[in-house]
């Protein structure tokens, strides 16, 4: 059995899950890319092996390996309780349940050796929730993983935020909840600053439906790559 599936809220996401959210292609793969984890993800040292150029950001990374050993054994009791309501409610087998524990515990051990070794050479930087440590239009694409289930002016900033370091943003999953008709402003202002908007549907946590994948790029860049 291929394990390459997403659990909500919790856990790290691999580089197949990236692949099927994002819509990565090898071409995507070669850009430079900003990684906005909503949690721990082993996205950043398998695309490094692979011969990407990545960059995470996240409130996290002022932690020494000690702590991150620390928040990272809270993300896998949190996973494991997950599973095991999975099962209970007969969305996955015992079985499977076991696999996708393995394999998340051997990903573990590998993300906190990467993590000593990618401190040292800036793959990881800390940041801010909605204040990035980058130029304007630094990166070609960046890649926010939501997990927020409601749109509110700090999920409008963040993507505002993310918009000013690169070029396209691909945000997944979009909230289902709008506080306030926060989404239909945001919206009208990315058209009045001339960002491009799609929605795309993708394959939702385990396979079990769609999930809605945003595409939000600079227009004036598109034009440009053009010439």
């Amino acid at each position: 059995m291929t394990i390459d599936v997403l659990l909500s809220d919790s856990w790290l996401y691999t580089l197949s899950d990236y692949r099927r959210a994002f819509k990565l292609s090898n071409t995507d793969l070669g850009l430079s890319l900003l990684e906005l984890p909503a949690s721990l993800s082993s996205f950043n040292m398998q695309a490094t092996q692979v011969g990407s150029t990545v960059v995470t950001a996240s409130p996290l990374f002022t932690c020494d390996k000690k702590a991150v050993k620390e928040q990272l054994d809270e993300w896998l009791e949190t996973a494991l309780i997950n599973l095991q309501v999975m099962v209970d409610s007969s969305l996955i087998s015992s079985d499977e349940s076991r696999s996708y524990w393995r394999l998340w515990q051997r990903i573990a051990k590998l993300y906190l050796i990467d993590y000593s070794i990618a401190c040292d050479n800036r793959r990881y930087q800390f940041s801010g929730n909605t204040a990035l440590p980058f130029p304007d239009q630094h990166f070609q694409l960046a890649l926010c993983v939501n997990d927020n289930e409601r749109i509110s002016s700090g999920f409008c900033e963040r993507v505002w935020e993310a918009l000013r370091v690169a070029n396209e943003v691909r945000i997944f999953p979009i909230p289902l909840i709008d506080d306030g008709l926060f989404l239909a402003g945001f919206l009208s202002l990315l058209h009045q600053q001339k960002i491009g908007i799609a929605f795309e549907q993708v394959p939702s946590f385990f396979g079990l439906g769609e999930s809605t994948l945003c595409r939000l790029w600079h227009t004036e860049c598109e034009l440009t790559q053009k010439r």
